[in-house]
Parts: structure tokens; C-alpha cells; sequence
């Protein structure tokens, strides 16, 4: 035990430590000394609305584990002190026993940050969106700090956020009106921001010199109330890359940020001429409904792709003239455009940008079984590998997040093709996640256009869903390693399989009744919410009135109330729902006994029990299973459902390789070895 721990045991288990420092204390212990996998989530969440829901509720420590947790405070590095389920932690003085913390997290219901002045070395902080501080100025001996996320609805001066020199992301969700930023000018490396609420803090804010990316919101898209003026109103940004703009009356000064490449603009703008001066534009997405013209784009010299969301239909045939135009879409009109459709036909597709000029030649595929390392807790992790330069460094996908999202899009509906070109249909279970559960909502409300474009990666998924689909196992490997091999960059496919998929796996979708039901449980969800932060209120009110008068009250008068029949509920205990009483003999004769039944075989209810050493599992067809029973073999020599019960695939290939975890080797090598069609 160090030093460190002993005095942490002493400071945690002195008499005089407060309600807010035990809790946070316990909060601690709890997350280094209990093992929650022993734990139901169901018990977890009744312990953390026990204590939240009652104003009452003293925190108690385990002497044995705050010894226990003692143990391990030099080597945490990373820690969370709040779950949204979770009573709010006001205290931070525990933060003295974490010399080597790095990355803090969830902090919102502090009213004091100076405590953070034990933990120089934070690298990463995050404080919700709960902060009840109104001093952000300990943040000055923060001299490390990289990421900062923090909301609050009473804090007014964000310029101490400023003396956090080597800040280089920064997410604020602001519920004040009237914010002040003055200062952050000084952050020389800050390259994202991402601001949400009041923006009239930018208004005292001229320059931010190193900003590649900003996501401002504030206003609403379809009121004026809280809308910017135009973007003149935002500080000067020479670096800009990205521009997520949600609400500007006006589209004008936009033009004053030369390297911008991805823009998404919403408010209430009748012209998109002023995005036509950009010189590097390649993604531009516009959300209006007073939009009155787009025909200025054709002059906007690498313009790819244009969104348009708003109700008015426009003229959109002189955008045939934009040089490097190879996609348009609109959304939210119904009045038919034919010019649109039209368009479509004659603009260029990416493939000069995602295609190869010719296919290239398969090698032999190359297995690579990843073992699984066993689990030493004392030996250090390995170091991770040196990162290897991408072959396409400095082409538009480094650069631009919307670039990367419009190659997966156009890779996704190729290997479509490629996959229906063989037979290998969605229906008959080879379904392409992140294509086919995607394609229907974004073509059809455009709203997911609209939503911060994510980093992506060259990496595709795909389920075989049923066994009809997991035979032909190396039918779907040869058809991706042939798409593969015509593609300019490398990319990779992750494969899942499953032999018995549910609805969920189909991603069917809901009826109006279900969704209908669904709305409404919501909704009684958010009732029961309402009613128990309500309670809390009024049992505040009656527990501090009880210390103005001198009295000490009873924990147990205070927190939620057992609905009836079950009393006694929480973690460990049994409702007397789930217990009923048994009577004495001799009462109630002629009550009967209970019924017995046989538990269902759940795993393996649905396998053909008369032909159980022949077939495994039904194939889970999308419309009829009964109508189209398929069956795969299992391998020689091997029990079928024990074969089946493993069969839970997950597989990465490229062009090169197939990466198959130890455990289903022997699977893996059984499914390719058949022939397509087989079984």
C-alpha cells in the first residue's frame, strides 16, 4: 500500500467528510472496487434511483473496499463520476488521491471546480451538460488539457476556456442567452469547436486562427427567434475546412472562408450565390424553405455534391453546366421535377475518383487466424504499431469527412450490384448493413443529410443471414475480393453471420400500429420521469424545511414510494409479486396447486428434432420460413446443434486476406469448402 493509499483510507473514512464528499467517494469505490458483472443492470438501476430520488439518502462506505480501492488509485487514468441515471456528484476534493489521472468525465452537478487543481495531467475533460459551476477559472491549471466538453444553463463567462493554451477541441452546449467568449483568440492550436445555443457570444470574437472545423447552432430552422444575422456575424477563420451552420438568416459571408470544403447552411436564405465563390467547395448542403434559386452554383468551380432540403421547387437544369457536379438531391418538395431527374442522367458518376483504371489480379487468399491472448493483468499492454501512411494522403478523402461519406455510399450500391449480379439478394439473406438499413430514410426524408458529417474508414459490413446465405459462405469472399480488386483503394468487408436471425436482423419495418404503441409507451415513460423529478422537488422543499427547524430526519421518510404489491424492491429482494406467502397448513384447502411446466428449449426450439443427426437449424426466411425450409450440414463427425450453437461468425476480409477470430476457425474452413448451392 502507498502512501497515497493510506492517506486516501484516512481522508475516506473520517467523520467529517460531508454528504456530497462520501458520495462522490463511494461513486470512486464503486468503480474500483466492486465487481459489476456479479450485477443485473435491472439491480443497478434501482440502487441509482434509490439514491437519487431521495433528498435524504446518506452515502455508507465498505471499510474493506475502500482498502481495496485504495490499492489501485495510482494507476487509474481514466474515470467517469456520473451515470444519467445516477444521483448528481457535487464534490470533487476526492480527485487529490488521482496523481496520474488523464481523462475526467461527467462532472455536471459540481458547483466547484477548484479541486481540479490536484489533476495538472488531465489531457481529456468532460463535464456534461449539467454544470451547476459559474466559475470556469481553475481551469487555468489545466496546462495539458486537449479536449474540453462541458453545458450548463447558469453560466455566463466562458473566457477563462481561453487559458487552456494547448486546447484543440472544444463542445459546449450553452443554455445561457447571453455568453461571453472574449479571449479565445489565444488558442493557437484549437482546430474543432462545436457550439449548441446562444451564439451571440461570437459576436465578441474576431479571429480563431488554427479552427478547421465548426458546428455552430442556435435558433430554431423553421422560427426567426435566435437566428444570426449571416455569417459575417462569425470571427474570422483563415483554416476553415468544415462549416456546419444551423440557423442564419442570411447566406453572406460564407465567401470569407476560401478553404472551406464541406458546408452545411440552414435558416432562411433566397439564393446560394454566395457559396459559388468558394474555390474548394466540394459538399454543399442547403436548408431552407424561402429558397428561391440554385442556378448559381453552376459557377462554382469543384462543387460535387448538392443537397437541397426545403419545400419550394427550383430550377435545377443549369447545374449541368457545374464542372465537377456528380450528385443532387432534394428533399422535402412534392411538386414533381422532371429538370432533376434529368439531370441526374447526364452528370458524371465517382468513378474516376473510387474506381481503379483496371481490375487488378487476385493472389491466392491468405488465411490469418487471430488468436486470442491470454489474460495477464500484470503484464504490460503492447505497444500499438507505428501508423502507416494511407497511400492517398493528401486526396480529398483525408481531408474531407463528406468526400469519405459520398465513397462509402458509392462503394456500398456497387457491391449491391456486384452481390445481386451473382443471386446473392438482400431477400436471401445478404444484406448489407450499412447500405440497405440506411438507403430508405435517406432517400426518402433527407434528414440524415442534414446531421454532422463522422470521419469514416474504407470498411464495409455485411450479414449472412440463415444458413442459406452462411453456405455460400465463399461465394460472397470470391464476389467482394473480385469488387475489391477493382476499386483505386483498399478497402475491407465486415463479415457477420448468424444461422437464426430475428426481425431485428431484417431490419423489418414497423407497422403503423407498432409504431403507434411505441409512441405511446414513450410518452407514459416520460409522464412517470416527470412526476418523480416533480416529487424530488417537493420533498427537497420538505427536507430543508425540516433542518430549519432543527430537526434531523429520517432517511427512510424520504426517496421513491414502492408502488403496491411491491414492497420490498431493490437490489437482492424479491417483490411479493414474485414471492407470494405460503399458507400454514391446515388453510385454504381447496386451494390448487401450481402448475408446473417445461421451460422451452429456447436455444435449439426450432431444429428438426426427428432428423436431428442430418440438418441443423430452419432457414429464417424474410417472408415464409415455412415455405422455404433450407438446410446446411454440419461437418462430418461433428454434433449438429453444437456446431450450430457456434456458429456466430465475424470476419474481416480485404483483397488480400480473410481474418478469422481462433474459435471459429474450423467453421470458417468447413463453410468455404462447400460449393455454392450446396446443402
Amino acid at each position: 500500500m502507498t502512501a497515497n493509499g493510506e492517506a486516501f483510507i484516512e481522508w475516506a473514512l473520517a467523520g467529517e467528510r460531508t454528504v456530497e464528499e462520501r458520495f462522490s467517494t463511494l461513486v470512486l469505490v464503486e468503480h474500483l472496487a466492486r465487481e459489476y458483472k456479479y450485477w443485473t443492470w435491472e439491480q443497478r438501476r434501482l440502487t441509482w434511483e434509490a439514491r437519487r430520488y431521495n433528498p435524504a439518502w446518506e452515502p455508507e462506505l465498505d471499510a474493506a473496499e475502500v482498502r481495496k480501492a485504495a490499492e489501485k488509485l495510482d494507476a487509474l487514468k481514466t474515470l467517469s463520476l456520473q451515470n444519467h441515471d445516477d444521483r448528481l456528484v457535487r464534490s470533487l476534493e476526492v480527485l487529490r488521491f488521482l496523481p496520474n489521472l488523464r481523462e475526467l468525465h461527467d462532472i455536471g452537478g459540481t458547483t466547484d471546480l477548484e479541486p481540479l487543481r490536484h489533476v495538472p495531467g488531465l489531457v481529456n475533460l468532460s463535464m456534461g451538460t449539467l454544470l451547476e459551476a459559474t466559475d470556469l477559472s481553475p481551469l487555468r491549471r489545466l496546462t495539458e488539457l486537449r479536449t474540453l466538453t462541458l453545458g450548463s444553463k447558469v453560466l455566463e463567462d466562458y473566457r477563462p476556456v481561453a487559458l487552456c493554451r494547448k486546447l484543440k477541441s472544444v463542445r459546449v452546449y450553452c443554455r445561457y442567452p447571453w455568453p461571453r467568449m472574449e479571449g479565445w483568440e489565444e488558442l493557437s492550436e484549437l482546430r474543432e469547436l462545436r457550439w449548441t445555443g446562444s451564439c451571440l457570444g461570437f459576436l465578441g470574437l474576431k479571429r480563431l486562427p488554427a479552427l478547421r472545423w465548426l458546428e455552430v447552432k442556435c435558433g430554431s430552422v423553421h422560427g426567426t427567434e435566435g437566428c444570426m444575422r449571416d455569417l459575417h456575424q462569425l470571427p474570422e477563420m483563415p483554416e476553415l475546412r468544415v462549416l456546419w451552420a444551423l440557423h442564419f438568416f442570411h447566406m453572406d459571408g460564407i465567401e470569407r472562408y476560401p478553404k472551406l470544403q464541406a458546408a452545411l447552411v440552414a435558416g432562411h436564405f433566397r439564393t446560394a450565390a454566395p457559396a459559388a465563390m468558394l474555390p474548394e467547395l466540394t459538399h454543399l448542403r442547403l436548408w431552407s424553405d424561402e429558397l428561391r434559386e440554385v442556378r448559381s452554383l453552376a459557377a462554382a468551380p469543384a462543387l460535387h455534391q448538392l443537397v437541397v432540403h426545403g419545400k419550394r421547387p427550383q430550377d435545377y437544369s443549369p447545374l449541368s453546366e457545374a464542372p465537377q457536379l456528380r450528385e443532387v438531391m432534394a428533399f422535402g418538395c412534392t411538386t414533381p421535377q422532371v429538370d432533376l431527374d434529368m439531370l441526374r442522367v447526364l452528370l458524371p458518376d465517382w468513378d474516376e475518383y473510387f474506381l481503379a483504371t483496371e481490375p487488378r489480379e487476385l493472389p491466392e487468399l491468405t488465411w490469418v487466424v487471430e488468436r486470442q491472448a491470454e489474460i495477464n493483468p500484470d503484464a504490460p499492454p503492447p505497444p500499438p504499431p507505428p501508423p502507416a501512411p494511407p497511400p492517398w494522403k493528401g486526396e480529398p478523402w483525408e481531408r474531407n469527412p463528406c468526400f469519405q461519406q459520398s465513397a462509402s455510399r458509392w462503394a456500398y450500391r456497387r457491391l449491391r450490384a456486384a452481390l445481386d449480379a451473382r443471386g446473392l439478394e438482400n431477400d436471401h439473406g445478404f444484406f448489407i448493413a450499412g447500405f440497405d438499413r440506411c438507403e430508405k430514410r435517406w432517400e426518402e426524408n433527407g434528414y440524415s443529410w442534414m446531421s454532422e458529417p463522422r470521419p469514416a474508414n474504407r470498411c464495409l459490413q455485411m450479414s449472412l443471414l440463415g444458413t442459406r446465405a452462411l453456405g455460400h459462405l465463399r461465394d460472397v469472399v470470391a464476389c467482394v475480393r473480385a469488387f475489391f480488386a477493382t476499386l483505386r483503394h483498399p478497402w475491407e468487408l465486415v463479415i457477420l453471420g448468424t444461422p437464426t436471425p430475428d426481425d431485428d436482423d431484417w431490419e423489418r419495418g414497423w407497422v403503423t400500429e407498432e409504431t403507434e404503441d411505441d409512441r405511446r409507451r414513450e410518452e407514459r415513460e416520460r409522464e412517470v420521469q416527470r412526476e418523480k423529478e416533480q416529487e424530488l422537488l417537493a420533498q427537497e422543499l420538505r427536507l430543508n424545511l425540516l433542518r430549519e427547524e432543527g430537526l434531523e430526519p429520517d432517511p427512510k421518510e424520504f426517496g421513491l414510494k414502492p408502488p403496491p404489491g411491491k414492497e420490498g424492491r431493490g437490489p437482492g429482494k424479491v417483490t411479493t409479486a414474485q414471492k407470494p406467502e405460503t399458507p400454514p397448513d391446515g388453510d385454504d384447502v381447496n386451494e390448487k396447486p401450481p402448475v408446473s411446466f417445461e421451460e422451452p428449449d429456447l436455444d435449439w426450439n426450432n431444429r428438426d428434432k426427428e432428423n436431428d443427426a442430418e440438418g441443423g437449424l430452419k432457414e429464417a426466411d424474410p417472408t415464409d420460413e415455412n415455405n422455404d425450409e433450407h438446410w446446411l450440414p454440419p461437418p462430418p463427425n461433428v454434433e449438429p446443434n453444437t456446431f450450430w450453437k457456434s456458429l456466430n461468425l465475424y470476419l474481416r476480409l480485404t483483397e488480400h486476406e480473410l481474418r478469422v477470430p481462433e474459435r471459429s476457425e474450423s467453421t470458417v474452413r468447413y463453410l468455404m469448402s462447400l460449393d455454392a448451392g450446396e446443402g
